[in-house]
């Protein structure tokens, strides 16, 4: 057995498989109005990324400010954010999503003690006061998406992201996916793993110091993140939680594998590991 081998059997995880019930976007309910229109009557929508309004829910027709952001992401303590309590927290994102072919798309939404509201061309396709995800059957296309927010706690986190359902692969099946890449034997591996993103953007930009090794990198969070790499390219990067609000931005043509893994971010307090491997 190779050595690179030898390293994937030895990395386990929980498995929890993706059960996904797609409906058609047509099968939602719809609604005549959103905070749309108040907060955006002129009805603005960019051509690229989101505008998003910021209210104080005591005075929800009144925005505080409004800006553009590339994802649909907040994430302050307190009054961080244009002195809004977070308690008292309220925004409103408004955008284009361009699906570039006929599938199935995931929606997920990571929020703390709050209520979100999602529309996609005024359809209904998210309400709750809980973190949760759907799988929605999308025809290309261009559409509205729009998010309702408010929370009602001294911290301030929410999430959502539309992307394609990715395909996650069993961790018992990893090692025979990466074999079929015939990466160089001499590959080291690389391990980030996280509990979450500090970033309000929830963004983790990583960067490996110059290698003149081919490389393999494991990137491992407990939350959805955004992970942007830089520079360095690795030959191989495997991600986990890709339908739970992940996202890999890299190079196109670096490979890219989700599987359904976990390392611990706790892992670095262990110390040395020791392990062995049978042939």
């Amino acid at each position: 057995m190779s050595t690179i081998a030898k390293i994937f059997v030895l990395i386990f995880c929980v498995f929890s498989p993706l059960l996904a019930n797609a409906g058609r976007l047509e099968d939602y309910p719809t609604v005549e109005k959103t905070w749309g229109n108040v907060l955006n009557p002129s009805n603005s929508i960019p051509d690229k990324d989101f505008q998003v309004y910021y209210i104080n829910t005591n005075h929800p027709k009144k925005v505080i400010a409004t800006e553009k952001a590339k994802n649909i992401v907040v994430d302050y303590a307190y009054n961080e954010l244009y002195n809004i309590n977070a308690e008292h927290f309220g925004a409103y994102w408004i955008g284009k999503v361009v699906i570039n072919q006929d599938g199935l798309y995931q929606l997920n939404v990571k929020q703390s003690r709050a209520k979100s509201r999602i529309f996609i061309d005024k359809h209904i396709v998210f309400s709750s006061d809980d973190d949760g995800s759907d799988v929605i059957h999308l025809k290309k296309g261009t559409y509205t998406l729009e998010v309702e927010h408010i929370n009602n706690w001294h911290t301030a986190n929410v999430i959502v992201t539309l992307h394609p359902l990715v395909k996650v692969i069993n961790k018992l099946d990893l090692q025979q996916e990466i074999a079929k890449l015939n990466l160089p034997q001499e590959s080291v591996v690389h391990v980030v793993s996280i509990s979450d993103s500090d970033s309000t953007k929830n963004n983790v930009f990583v960067q490996v110091d110059d290698t003149q090794k081919p490389y393999i990198i494991f990137l491992n969070s407990s939350d959805g993140v955004t992970w942007d790499i830089k520079d360095n390219k690795p030959a191989l990067i495997i991600y986990n939680n890709a339908n739970e609000g992940s996202i890999v931005k890299a190079d196109e043509d670096i490979p890219i594998m989700a599987w359904d893994g976990d390392i611990s971010y706790r892992i670095a307090d262990r110390g040395d590991l020791e392990c062995s491997c049978d042939e």
